[in-house]
């Protein structure tokens, strides 16, 4: 199978991702069927890219994956299943999340907190009977509720540094002749980078410190 084959094959993945998120029914979507669908649908995308790469060293220009701007409408279709995954899953736990959190709040001194309390634990029995999550998946919530954002930035970011150093790797600078393949290198660096730039400044409006992250960004920068 041809590179350009392959990233045909993998957009088509991208794109049945959406459309078999769209026919499951409610009571599949776990936070597990989450998590395994957002995981595949990155790993795809990386492959994506790691193929988009060898595509700009080893075909020309006038290729119609260039032409026809395959990269980019991939991209677009990437962005817009993994909105529509992020988004339904923080539908789906928000209830959950936001009653641990005003559960936390309360003072148990308080005999009106108290009240409240026993409506919030009656509020969370009747979300998690009423849905199909698992008191492992419910654990799950409650530990990572509010900070589920931040390690998913965070994982996303870990795939971001691996796809840069692969790309580094890929790029050997005594074998490159022709002056558009060393502009196209260059391009490639400067997108890894740009992308995990981006995304360091969301993580880092999020306020969790993390020195093992800070470090990678700081030496990778």
């Amino acid at each position: 199978m041809s590179l350009y084959e392959q990233q045909v094959e993998k957009r088509q993945e991208i794109a049945r991702i959406k459309t078999n998120f769209n026919k499951d029914s409610a009571s599949r979507k776990t936070v597990d069927y989450y998590k395994t669908r957002l995981g595949n649908l990155d790993s795809l995308w990386e492959e994506f890219k790691h193929n988009h790469d060898r595509m700009c060293t080893e075909e020309s220009r006038t290729h119609q994956y260039f032409t026809e701007k395959w990269f980019e409408s991939t991209e677009e279709c990437y962005r817009e299943v993994r909105a529509l995954l992020w988004q339904s899953y923080q539908q789906m736990v928000a209830p959950l999340v936001a009653a641990y959190e005003e559960k936390s709040k309360l003072s148990s001194s308080s005999e009106q907190d108290a009240v409240k309390q026993q409506e919030l634990d009656s509020k969370i029995s009747r979300y998690s009977d009423g849905s199909s999550h698992s008191g492992s998946q419910n654990q799950h919530l409650t530990s990572t509720g509010t900070n589920s954002k931040y390690q998913d930035l965070q994982h996303q970011q870990q795939v971001n540094f691996k796809a840069l150093t692969r790309t580094m790797e890929n790029i050997v600078v005594d074998d490159i002749k022709e002056k558009w393949k060393f502009e196209d290198a260059i391009k490639s660096l400067q997108s890894r980078w740009d992308t995990i730039d981006k995304l360091h400044w969301e993580i880092e409006a999020l306020s969790t410190s993390n020195p093992s992250y800070d470090a990678l960004f700081v030496n990778d920068g």
